[in-house]
């Protein structure tokens, strides 16, 4: 069993609107193999499937059927067990439609990974009120971006245009990047709370080569996603 810390129940939704629906008795069984995870899931759902069952179909065609990588290589979704940190942010002025949290870890080979969306959708939070008015939800790309400009001092989102050649660092939305250092991530390790080891499974949004302190280290990756779920482990 999963105790999920974040369930984006809209993203299940419009994801599983897209698979078609099961039939009134429907079995799902899929063998996958992302990395070293090896996992079989399997559910039965009889009549109207609740919000595990169609997270668990949508998993399944997922794993079966889309580009799933790492952290250390990053494909369309990606999926990953590690220590992560989580911050919480204000609203992002009066065009927010929700608060943004904002979870991030790292690979043991220095690739950061920070994960964005929105408040609503953590399970602390399942009890509150549906968002009013027609504001971006950082659950999205133009949201998170949002929120993220929005407190890029008090997050260190700032990354170096260029590298030590003169190179762009990263071409398309740098503020975005979580580099290796006074980066997104680095700043959520280490001012933000931390959840232990978690399970996740997350749309990547943006990734490309981070900033590293020394010319000569290998250059890590920085990758921005949004969250389908993250779950503890530990």
């Amino acid at each position: 069993m999963r105790y999920y810390e974040y369930l984006s129940v809209a993203k299940v939704e419009m994801l599983y609107g897209q698979l078609g629906g099961p039939g009134p008795a429907v079995s799902h069984e899929v063998g996958l193999d992302v990395k070293v995870l090896r996992a079989t899931r399997r559910s039965e759902t009889t009549g109207e499937p609740g919000l595990y069952d169609k997270l668990t179909a949508v998993e399944d065609r997922i794993y079966a059927s889309e580009p799933v990588g790492s952290v250390d290589e990053p494909a369309a979704w990606i999926y990953g067990r590690m220590p992560l940190s989580a911050v919480l942010l204000p609203p992002a002025g009066d065009g927010a439609a929700d608060r943004a949290v904002l979870f991030a870890g790292a690979s043991e080979t220095g690739a950061f990974l920070v994960m964005g969306g929105a408040a609503r959708h953590l399970t602390s939070q399942a009890g509150a009120p549906p968002i009013q008015g027609g504001g971006l939800s950082p659950s999205g790309r133009l949201g998170l971006q949002q929120a993220l400009k929005a407190y890029a001092a008090e997050i260190g989102a700032a990354v170096p245009e260029h590298d030590q050649l003169g190179r762009p660092a990263f071409p398309v939305h740098p503020e975005l990047v979580p580099g290796r250092l006074h980066s997104p991530a680095h700043e959520i390790a280490s001012r933000g709370t931390p959840l232990g080891a978690c399970e996740f499974l997350a749309k990547r949004l943006a990734s490309g080569p981070a900033t590293s302190s020394h010319p000569h280290w290998p250059t890590p990756t920085g990758t921005l996603a949004t969250p389908l779920f993250i779950a503890l482990t530990d």
